[in-house]
C-alpha cells in the first residue's frame, strides 16, 4: 500500500480535512496532486554506496521549531527541536531548545527540576557553541543566556508567588531585633524549606551560565555582568524583607542568620556565590557604564559638542548672575533697618550737646562770688537746650525718612534678588538635563 511521506519532515501520518491532506506531525497541506507525488510504495533498494543528505528536512525543521519559538509556542517548538535533534545530534540550538521548552512545560512542584534540566544542559550546549565562527557563537551565547535570564525570572517570579500565597506569615515585633528574626523564620519555616527546593537549582543554573559564558566568550564581560545582576534579584526576592528592615547586620550576616536557623545549607551557599559575585562584579559594571557613554559619544561627536558649548555658556550666565545676586544681597545688608542711621542733623546736634557739657562744667566750676557770669552761662545752656530740643525733632524726623528710604531700596533690592530666581532655576534645570544626557547610560 502506498503512503504520503511529508516532504517538510518526512511524516507519513496524515489526515484528509477538507479536500486536503494535512501532516500531523508538521501541519503542513498538501492537495490531491501534491499527495499522489509524495506517495511512496513498499521497499526501494538500492545498489552500490548510498549517502543520506538530510540537509533539507533539516532545513525545514529548523524553520518550523523557530516559528514556533517567534510566537511562543513552546509545546510544538519542543517537538520540532526533538526531531531537529535526532537527524543532527550536534546542532546547538536544538540541544538547548529540546530541553530548554520542555522545562517551560513543568509544574508549580517541578520548579527545582526544570532549573536543574536546563542547567545540566549548558556545559554540552556551550561546547557545540564555542565550534561555531566568532560572530555566530556570540550571538549564540547571548541567546542562550538572556532565555535562560528570562526563564530564571518567570520560575523565581511563580516560586515567590506561590511561597507568599501559601506561607505568608506576619512578623510580631518584640523589641529584640535577632529574637525577631528566629521568630519569622520558625514560623515561615515550610516557606524557606520550600524556597531551598525550589530557588537553589534556579541560582545554581544562573552561576553555570556565567562559567559557560566566561568560558565561551571571555571578553563579553557584560553578558556575565548581566547573569549576576539577575541572580542578585532572585536573592532580593527570596529574603524577608521584614527581616533586612528589622536588622542593623550587615546583608550577609543576616542571610546567614536565615539558612543556617532553617537548615537551607545548599540556598545558604548558593545565596552566598552569587553575593560574592555581586562585590567581584561592581566595579566590572561600572567600568562597562562608562566605556558604553565613551563610546556613543565618539560616535556622535557634534551631538556632545554642541551639548558641551550649551553647557559652558549656560555655566557662564549662572555665575554671572549669580554674582549679581551676591551684589546686591551685600547692598541689602546696608540697608537693613536694625542698622543705625546717620543723617546730617546728627552731627550739629552733637556740637551743640557738647557746647551744652562745656557751658554746664564751666558754671559749675565758678565761685560763689561769679553770679553774673554764672546767669550768662545759664542763659547759654537754656538757649542750647531749646536748640537741642528743635534740632532733636528734625533728626527723627530725618531717621525716619532715611529709614524708609533704606526700606523701600531693600524692598526694590529683594525684588530684583527675585527676578533672577526664575532664570536661574531654568538654567539649572538645563544644565541638569545636559548632565544627565552625557552620563546616562546608553
Amino acid at each position: 500500500m502506498k503512503k504520503i511521506c511529508c516532504e517538510l519532515c518526512g511524516s507519513n501520518d496524515f489526515v484528509k480535512d477538507g479536500g486536503m491532506f494535512v501532516c500531523q506531525s508538521c501541519g503542513t497541506k498538501y492537495t490531491l496532486e501534491e499527495a499522489k507525488k509524495l506517495m511512496i510504495e513498499g521497499t526501494v533498494e538500492v545498489t552500490g554506496t548510498v549517502t543520506v543528505d538530510n540537509r533539507e528536512k533539516v532545513n525545514n525543521l529548523l524553520v518550523l521549531a523557530q516559528r514556533a519559538k517567534r510566537t511562543n509556542d513552546s509545546k510544538t517548538a519542543a517537538q520540532y527541536y526533538q526531531q531537529l535533534l535526532l537527524e543532527e545530534p550536534d546542532n546547538w540550538e536544538a540541544a538547548f531548545y529540546t530541553i530548554f521548552y520542555d522545562a517551560h512545560n513543568n509544574k508549580i512542584a517541578q520548579i527545582g527540576e526544570a532549573a536543574n534540566r536546563v542547567g545540566n544542559s549548558l556545559p554540552a550546549v556551550f561546547e557545540q557553541i564555542c565550534l561555531l565562527p566568532q560572530e555566530v557563537k556570540q550571538a549564540a551565547a547571548e541567546e542562550v543566556t538572556m532565555q535562560c535570564c528570562r526563564f530564571a525570572d518567570m520560575l523565581m517570579g511563580n516560586a515567590v508567588d506561590f511561597l507568599k500565597n501559601n506561607y505568608d506569615v506576619k512578623s510580631r515585633d518584640t523589641g529584640d531585633v535577632f529574637k525577631d528574626i528566629a521568630d519569622a523564620l520558625e514560623r515561615n519555616k515550610k516557606r524557606m524549606t520550600q524556597a531551598n527546593e525550589w530557588v537553589t537549582p534556579i541560582l545554581l543554573m544562573l552561576m553555570r551560565l556565567e562559567d559557560e559564558v566566561k568560558k565561551a566568550l571571555p571578553d563579553h564581560v557584560e553578558l556575565y555582568c548581566h547573569v549576576c545582576v539577575t541572580a542578585k534579584k532572585m536573592v532580593d526576592l527570596l529574603i524577608e524583607k521584614e527581616i533586612m528592615q528589622k536588622s542593623n547586620t550587615e546583608r550577609k550576616d543576616t542571610t546567614a542568620m536565615a539558612m543556617k536557623l532553617l537548615g537551607c545549607t545548599e540556598l545558604y551557599a548558593a545565596v552566598l556565590v552569587v553575593m560574592d559575585k555581586m562585590e567581584e562584579i561592581g566595579s566590572v559594571e561600572k567600568q562597562l557604564r562608562l566605556k558604553r557613554i565613551e563610546t556613543y559619544w565618539a560616535e556622535h561627536a557634534e551631538e556632545k559638542q554642541a551639548l558641551e558649548q550649551k553647557k559652558q555658556a549656560l555655566c557662564q550666565e549662572r555665575d554671572g548672575l549669580k554674582e549679581q545676586e551676591a551684589q546686591m544681597r551685600r547692598q541689602m545688608q546696608a540697608f537693613d533697618p536694625n542698622n543705625n542711621v546717620s543723617v546730617p542733623a546728627s552731627g550739629q546736634m552733637q556740637k551743640l550737646q557738647q557746647q551744652r557739657t562745656d557751658a554746664y562744667r564751666q558754671m559749675i566750676n565758678l565761685g560763689l562770688f561769679k553770679g553774673k557770669e554764672k546767669r550768662a552761662l545759664a542763659e547759654t545752656i537754656d538757649r542750647l537746650d531749646e536748640e537741642i530740643r528743635q534740632l532733636n525733632q528734625q533728626v527723627t524726623q530725618q531717621i525716619a525718612e532715611k529709614k524708609q528710604e533704606n526700606k523701600k531700596k531693600r524692598q526694590e533690592l529683594q525684588e530684583a534678588v527675585q527676578a533672577l530666581q526664575p532664570r536661574l532655576s531654568a538654567i539649572e534645570k538645563e544644565l541638569k538635563e545636559i548632565e544627565d544626557e552625557l552620563t546616562k547610560d546608553r
